[in-house]
């Protein structure tokens, strides 16, 4: 029995345990913390699409009179006044470590010690910012070296691997400078941070698929995991499932993964039964129960009579939480206390908790995920790295939007009406080398099909980039992962 797997892609599992890891509690700040801050610099996120309560307390935060700087190359929007430096995703760091080297004497990183020193040393200056760039850089710098409360945020999406780790080293060279600084990571979903806990960062579901294509994995288990929405090579993907000589599917809802299993077990909605998560800031809050149900008497007794065996449960109350069925198939105790051993040992702090009860509706704050043994080792996160787009290519950067991209809204009506029209998204001097317009509907070519788009053209973003949403009506996974760039002769306007 294999190790199990939280994430699809191994370079995100690398980036959500490096922001688990480097999160101390003395830079952990909330929603409510944030909208405080007088100067906010977002490296490499889109609140509105990703975390829309976020950019309601930048929001509120830029209404106190707070500086907010958006460093990202998509096309951003926000319902407030902020400075857009579009910076190339290998970029994020170059120009995060620069604004900050800049605002921040010397002898307060020194005051860190000689790792932290060399770490300020190897930033870049001022004056190697581009030409184009310099008086908003200017406004940043300015901001920056006023603030008394910046705080920095970062994204794990699009970034590169190094930097969630760089944005804490940033952040303490802040506090170091007498500042009270604090950190926000942008994670990719509800419980990441968990998830990012328990996992090996060197795993991921691409292992399992080339253990499946080799003959060493027989038999998969998925707990509330619909592959078709989440892997990225789906004709893999299908050889690969029916290769397995069994695939046990848990879920509560009817994915097209359900469909594909051998055996599939109905669990239970987290409200239907409890649970435990960790969001952003690293604090584990509990949902409570809020309803517990069993199958209707309809189902359950045939349309016309209850079912006849009587007992003080639920009619049929089969369904249950994913976590005891997992228990079941290998036959371990489900009783809370062994639950709380097991997770105990990820999370110490649960060992000092009487029983679940004992966590109030705010949670408790963890203090033992972060390691400051990993502080100041990333110098090399400034660096650009030159390989990419350029010479009429595009660097692609796939993303999630506020409505079409969520799973779990994907099976409400209400929300589908919200959902624009999935669109490609290019600079207007890309668009002008490609010779395409605004508007047009455009084929982008891939070794493994084709897919049709709506093209638009914008001038609020980076150059050389081509940015696609993850929609429920693209077939998306033809892009591919990775590092991919398109070349102009495989973008076509549709005749």
């Amino acid at each position: 029995v294999g190790e199990p797997v939280f994430f699809m892609d191994q370079t995100l599992a690398v980036k959500v345990k490096s922001a688990v890891t480097r999160l101390e509690p003395e830079l952990a700040v909330s929603l409510r913390e944030v909208e405080s801050a007088d100067c906010i610099v977002v490296m490499g996120a889109d609140p509105i699409n990703e975390a829309p309560m976020l950019a309601l307390a930048l929001r509120q935060a830029q209404r106190n009179g707070a500086t907010i700087v958006v460093l990202d190359p998509r096309p951003v929007s926000l319902p407030l006044d902020f400075i857009h430096l579009a910076v190339a995703v290998n970029e994020l760091g170059f120009y995060a470590g620069l604004l900050v080297k800049a605002a921040v004497d010397q002898t307060a990183a020194a005051a860190l010690g000689k790792g932290a020193a060399e770490f300020y040393g190897a930033a870049p200056d001022e004056n190697l910012a581009d030409e184009s760039r310099r008086e908003q850089i200017s406004a940043v710098i300015r901001a920056l070296r006023d603030s008394r409360r910046p705080v920095l945020v970062c994204g794990t999406d699009i970034v590169p691997p190094q930097v969630p780790g760089l944005a804490a080293d940033l952040a303490l060279i802040l506090q170091a400078a007498n500042k009270k600084s604090g950190l926000f990571y942008l994670l990719p979903g509800a419980n990441a941070f968990g998830a990012g806990l328990a996992s090996d960062p060197q795993r991921s579901f691409l292992q399992i698929v080339e253990g499946i294509e080799d003959g060493k994995i027989k038999a998969l288990i998925l707990a509330e995991c619909d592959l078709f929405k989440q892997f990225v090579d789906r004709k893999r993907l299908e050889r690969a499932i029916d290769q397995l000589e069994m695939l046990v599917v848990m879920d509560y809802l009817h994915t097209e993964t359900v469909g594909k299993a051998h055996l599939f077990l109905p669990t239970a909605t987290l409200y239907e039964a409890w649970g435990l998560f960790i969001n952003q800031e690293g604090r584990l809050q509990i949902a409570r129960q809020a309803y517990k149900g069993g199958l209707p008497i309809a189902e359950s007794g045939g349309g016309d009579h209850p079912p006849r065996v009587y007992g003080a449960g639920n009619p049929s109350a089969d369904t249950r939480p994913a976590w005891q069925l997992l228990a079941d198939l290998v036959d371990k105790n489900t009783a809370a206390a062994a639950d709380r051993i097991f997770l105990a040992d990820i999370i110490p702090e649960i060992a000092d908790l009487p029983s679940w009860d004992d966590i109030s509706d705010d949670g408790v704050r963890l203090q033992s995920a972060a390691n400051a043994d990993l502080r100041f080792k990333g110098q090399n996160a400034f660096a650009i790295d030159k390989d990419g787009a350029g010479g009429g290519r595009l660097a692609l950067i796939l993303v999630d939007w506020t409505f079409g991209t969520e799973e779990l809204s994907a099976y409400s009506s209400c929300l589908r009406e919200l959902e624009p029209e999935p669109c490609a998204t290019m600079h207007t001097n890309d668009a002008d080398a490609f010779q395409l317009q605004n508007g047009d509907r455009v084929e982008i070519e891939t070794d493994s099909g084709s897919l049709e788009i709506l093209l638009r053209v914008t001038d609020n973003m980076a150059t050389g980039i081509l940015v696609i949403p993850r929609h429920r009506k693209l077939n998306w996974q033809i892009l591919g992962t990775g590092k991919v760039v398109i070349g102009k002769d495989r973008i076509n306007k549709v005749r």
